[in-house]
Parts: C-alpha cells; sequence; structure tokens
C-alpha cells in the first residue's frame, strides 16, 4: 500500500488526469479519487483499489476489478497491455 497510494498523472487514450489512490479504506479496499475530470471511461466505473500480489487493481462498486496495473519503478505504473501509465505527481 505504501508504494501505490498517492496522487498521480495518468495518461490513456491520448488524454491525462490526476487520479489519487488514498491508504484510508476498510478490508483491503482503499478510497479512490479523480483529481482532475479525466476524458477516459477507464476510471469512471472505479470506486476503489487494493493490493493483489505483485499488482493492484481498481474496482468497481460491486468489487469487481476494472483496471489492472504493475508498478514499472518506485514512480510509475502501467496497465497490463501497457496502455494506460502513471507517474507519481508531484505536489503543489
Amino acid at each position: 500500500v505504501e508504494d501505490v497510494y498517492g496522487l498521480w498523472r495518468v495518461t490513456a487514450d491520448d488524454s491525462e488526469c490526476l487520479l489519487s489512490l488514498s491508504a484510508q479504506g476498510e478490508e483491503g479496499h482503499y478510497e479512490i479519487f479523480l483529481e482532475q475530470p479525466c476524458p477516459s471511461s477507464l476510471f469512471a466505473k472505479a470506486t476503489a483499489w487494493t493490493i493483489d500480489g505483485q499488482y493492484f487493481q481498481l474496482l468497481d462498486s460491486n468489487q469487481a476489478m476494472t483496471l489492472r496495473f504493475r508498478m514499472t519503478g518506485l514512480d510509475s505504473f502501467e496497465s497490463e497491455d501497457g496502455l494506460v501509465k502513471g507517474r507519481r505527481a508531484a505536489l503543489r
């Protein structure tokens, strides 16, 4: 959780948005917030995130996985298909 939570700049479908993954939650499900409107519908159903082995995944309101990611570095991640990429956003 410590490696994943925080503010991320995410690129997908030639669009960019800010995604906040919280360390707050219950039973291994943590809160997620779109900090900047994201034109991509990829995140529209996401209501939480969780750790799954070496991956983290976004969940919908029924706790079904919507997207699965792997960390590619200390401050970067990408989806399994490589189409969605994130890098840690600088706090202002």
